[in-house]
């Protein structure tokens, strides 16, 4: 699975190394938008491997989604975590890898975005291993990594996590049809080791200025009422079962998010939408107290659920 790999005799990709006389040298990857593949315009620079905290999650709750679980994998992604955490040489400070990154930005002219979030990356600018830090003798680098995602007003974009979306519940669904834009940068002392360019969009227009939205209780309430639908979609025995739910909100965001244009299938509207982290108990009588947690986007027009992009190359268990 890879944004930038589709089974397709269409020529929609790039791939190439540049030579630059080095024992590792760099990659560039490029893919083209194809609504019929599901596939989104991206562009990839990179050089050597890298991971963050963010990559990190990424790939537990992917495994976990995914229900791929065995013992040699989870021990795989435990030696990460302490790679994760290794000091490597030459480290860059925060504020200096801000304005690398922001540099860059005004090198390729691009305006209007804002950062979303900021990490420690650790990794080898030398190395292409597949296992990432899970290499014998292995010097690493510490940089930071950069998000970008494109502003709407004064609120930032915000790309969805991969997370089962529900299609069948009795409220306003969005799907949008692309995600969120976004660009991401790793820099460390030596410069800039990874450029990655998501969901390349261009903007059109602004559709309205100064939109109302709901208060706050209102959302809420909305909160409440996609929380109780999904229940009813997912366990629609569960009372039966002497299943019961307990949900604890543990982040709330103001961001934006795609959501369909109307009557124009090939573009979105960046609107102003709540993003809610919330952490659950699935508590069962017969088997106990199973804990889990899902971002629920919605919109703060209207309280509308905002559907996770779906790839359809990926089966749910």
């Amino acid at each position: 699975y890879s944004k930038y790999y589709y089974e397709t005799e269409e020529k929609i990709g790039f791939a190439a190394r540049v030579d630059k006389g080095q024992e590792v040298n760099p990659m560039i990857r490029a893919i083209n938008y194809n609504d019929k593949l599901g596939s989104t315009s991206n562009f990839l620079y990179s050089q050597g491997t890298f991971i963050d905290e963010k990559w990190m999650e990424k790939n537990i709750t992917s495994q976990e989604i995914l229900e791929f679980h065995n013992e040699y994998y989870d021990n795989y992604l435990e030696r990460l975590k302490i790679g994760l955490a290794q000091e490597g040489d030459g480290i860059i400070q925060k504020e200096d890898a801000l304005e690398e990154a922001d540099k860059v930005l005004e090198a390729l002219s691009l305006k209007g975005y804002g950062v979303t979030d900021c990490f420690k990356a650790t990794g080898s600018p030398e190395s292409v291993s597949w296992g990432y830090l899970d290499e014998e003798n292995q010097t690493l680098t510490t940089g930071y990594s950069i998000y970008y995602a494109p502003k709407a007003g004064d609120l930032v974009g915000y790309e969805q996590p991969f997370q089962r979306p529900y299609e069948e519940v009795p409220e306003t669904i969005y799907a949008p049809s692309f995600s969120t834009e976004g660009i991401h940068m790793i820099i460390t002392k030596e410069g800039l080791q990874l450029f990655e360019w998501t969901n390349l969009a261009k903007k059109k227009e602004a559709i309205a200025e100064n939109t109302k939205l709901l208060s706050f209780d209102e959302i809420k309430e909305k909160l409440a009422d996609h929380l109780f639908y999904t229940i009813i979609s997912s366990f629609s025995e569960g009372k039966e079962q002497g299943c019961s739910f307990h949900y604890k909100v543990v982040d709330v965001q103001l961001r934006a998010a795609n959501i369909p244009a109307y009557e124009d299938q090939e573009a979105v509207w960046l609107a102003p939408a709540w993003v809610f982290k919330v952490k659950y108990d699935m508590v069962l009588s017969a088997l106990g107290t199973k804990k889990n947690e899902e971002t629920v986007v919605l919109n703060a027009i209207d309280g509308g659920y905002v559907m996770p992009k779906v790839d359809h190359r990926l089966g749910w268990p």
